[in-house]
Order: C-alpha cells, then sequence, then structure tokens
C-alpha cells in the first residue's frame, strides 16, 4: 500500500513538472511572437507621428500633405518595417523564412480551390463584422468605422496603394503572423495556434474596426496555412481579399472630392463603371464558389475542421492563461488596446 501511495505521488508530482514545463515552453513562445509585434507597433507610431512631424515642416500646403502622407507611410511600413519585424521574429532560426514559403503538398486545383474558399468565406465574415459596427454605431453614437479607409484620388497614389496594399502588404503580413508567429505556436495546439495568433495578430490595426477584420481574416488564413502545411495559400487569400477591396474603393471613389463637409463626385468614365460592377461581380462570385467549394470539401471529409492538438496535457484555459500572463504579451496587449481607445476617442472628438 506504501509502495502504491509513493508511486501515485510521484506520478503527481511529474505531471505538475510535466504541466509547468508546459505553460513555461507555451509562455517564452508566447513572449518571442509578442516582442517582434512590440517593436513594430512602437517604431509604426513613431513613424506615423514622425512623417507627419516632417511633411509639415516642408513648404506644401495642407492638402498636399494629405495626398502624400498614406504613399509615404505605406512604403516606409511595408518595405521598412515588416521586413525588420520579420527579422527579429526569426532572429534564433534566419533559415526559417525559406522553410515557411515553400509548395503546398497539395494538387494545384486544390491549392486554388482552397484559396477561393478563403477568399469567399472571409467576405462573408466581414461582411458580417461591419454590420455588427454598424449597428454598435447607431446603438452607441460612437465613430467606430474607419472613415479613412480610402483611396486618394491621383493616379499615382492609387498605383502606390495597390501595389503595396495589394501584394506587399498581403505577403509580408502572411510571412510574420501566419508564416512565423502562427507557425510558432501551432505546437501546441493547431485551434489554439489559430485563434489566438489571429487575435493577437489582430490588435496591431490599432483602429477598432480595422483589429475585428483583421482576426477574421488571420483565422481563415490561418486554418489555410494549418492545413496546407504552406504559408502560400495563405498568402494568395490575403492579396485576393485585399486586390477586391481595394480595387472596389478605387472604382467607387473614382472622381470623388471632399470639399469642406461636402463630397461630390466629377463625371466619371463609363470604363471606371464597368470597372466597379466588374469587382462586384467578381466579389459575389467568390462569395458564391466559396460557400459551394466549402460545402463539397465537408461533404468529402466530415472531419475537416478537426484539428490537432499537440499539447492534450494543457486544458484550453490553461493554454490561453500561459500565453496572455507572459510579459511581453502584456505589454502588447496594453499598448495596443491604449492606442485603440486614443483612436476611438480622436474619432469622438472629430480629430480624425
Amino acid at each position: 500500500m506504501r509502495s502504491n501511495s509513493a508511486d501515485l505521488r510521484n506520478s503527481r508530482l511529474r505531471d505538475r513538472e510535466i504541466t509547468v514545463d508546459m505553460k513555461r515552453r507555451l509562455r517564452r513562445s508566447a513572449g518571442r511572437n509578442c516582442t517582434a509585434l512590440i517593436w513594430f507597433l512602437i517604431a509604426a507610431t513613431i513613424l506615423k507621428y514622425g512623417v507627419y512631424f516632417v511633411l509639415e515642416l516642408l513648404p506644401i500646403g495642407e492638402s498636399h500633405i494629405k495626398y502624400i502622407y498614406n504613399p509615404v507611410m505605406y512604403i516606409l511600413v511595408y518595405i521598412l518595417l515588416f521586413p525588420i519585424a520579420i527579422k527579429i521574429a526569426n532572429r534564433k532560426r534566419p533559415e526559417a523564412v525559406g522553410m515557411i514559403l515553400r509548395k503546398p503538398p497539395e494538387k494545384r486545383f486544390a491549392t486554388l480551390r482552397w484559396v477561393i474558399i478563403g477568399i469567399g468565406i472571409t467576405q462573408i465574415l466581414q461582411y458580417l463584422v461591419k454590420g455588427i459596427f454598424l449597428i454598435l454605431e447607431i446603438v452607441t453614437g460612437l465613430n467606430l468605422l474607419d472613415v479613412n479607409t480610402t483611396v486618394q484620388p491621383e493616379m499615382a497614389n492609387r498605383i502606390i496603394t495597390l501595389i503595396v496594399l495589394g501584394f506587399i502588404a498581403p505577403f509580408l503580413e502572411e510571412v510574420l503572423y501566419r508564416g512565423t508567429i502562427l507557425k510558432n505556436t501551432v505546437r501546441y495546439g493547431e485551434w489554439f495556434g489559430i485563434i489566438s495568433t489571429g487575435a493577437v495578430c489582430g490588435l496591431i490595426f490599432v483602429q477598432i474596426d480595422q483589429a475585428a477584420n483583421a482576426v477574421v481574416l488571420g483565422i481563415v488564413c490561418g486554418f489555410l496555412m494549418v492545413k496546407a502545411k504552406s504559408v502560400r495559400p495563405a498568402i494568395m487569400v490575403h492579396m485576393g481579399y485585399s486586390l477586391i477591396r481595394l480595387l472596389g474603393l478605387c472604382f467607387s471613389g473614382w472622381g470623388s472630392n471632399k470639399k469642406g463637409d461636402l463630397i461630390y463626385k466629377a463625371q466619371i468614365p463609363e470604363w471606371v463603371i464597368s470597372g466597379e460592377k466588374a469587382v462586384t461581380v467578381i466579389s459575389v462570385l467568390m462569395i458564391a464558389l466559396g460557400i459551394i467549394f466549402l460545402v463539397i470539401e465537408k461533404a468529402r471529409n466530415r472531419d475537416l475542421f478537426e484539428l490537432e492538438d499537440a499539447m492534450p496535457g494543457l486544458t484550453t484555459g490553461q493554454k490561453v492563461a500561459a500565453y496572455l500572463t507572459a510579459s511581453q504579451t502584456m505589454i502588447f496587449m496594453i499598448l495596443s488596446v491604449v492606442l485603440m481607445l486614443i483612436n476611438v476617442a480622436s474619432g469622438i472628438l472629430g480629430f480624425r
């Protein structure tokens, strides 16, 4: 009896030590992930105000600053800051970026089918998110939607915006968020990694509605990366969704100009109207095909959404607690929430 009692006590001690070790490893992984995000958030915030300050020193008018500011910020953030953040996140394994960009093992048509599913489902979910925020704005009277989500009317700005936000940004964001941060976390449970990193990385977008949209997109892209065992499908989904959205903004805002509180439209060319209709058709087609392909995939595989739990020794609550109690995670979340509240307050006070 004494031997059995001692064995049981030793077994419990070993289980406790294993649990403590798993929590420690998860907390360390979360800290490494959020170190890169903290650096990026601080650098982007400094850059945001620094660029505006420098532009104000130049002998140009306020209207010119408005048109120059966004393209300059896009280029600096995605050409300068994101590569540095990726380097920081992969500082202990510099060969990792090449590994995460490897070709998916599935056939091309299967990958394309999943990309269409990802684009279609993301659009559906983000329409739902927008509807929720519209209801919240009506109920609370707060300005929660990003009124600055627009494309400047100058042709050069449109081209820069499409290139940077349509191609470069999706590539770099997916390499950092899914290819690095999710890949570091997925070993502790695939669904846990997808949802936790999708939520944390979404907080980078300190505008509240953009953060919600980024979380939705992140979860969809994360699921695709885990299923495909490659970040390429996630990059393609992100690019496809961004291009549809950006082209819609370009065509719908063509000829728009702001004069006081009035927004008027200049004479719009016929090809612009046709382009806007084409983008709408493509968007609806992607949603329809995404639903159809998803139903087909689900019929073929009933366990489609069953993913591996690589760390069953911890409950979901224990994993969440370990992830959130990493010091870097807490610092990053506090910074993000503070900046988000500043943005909401700016919208209320009319400073946007």
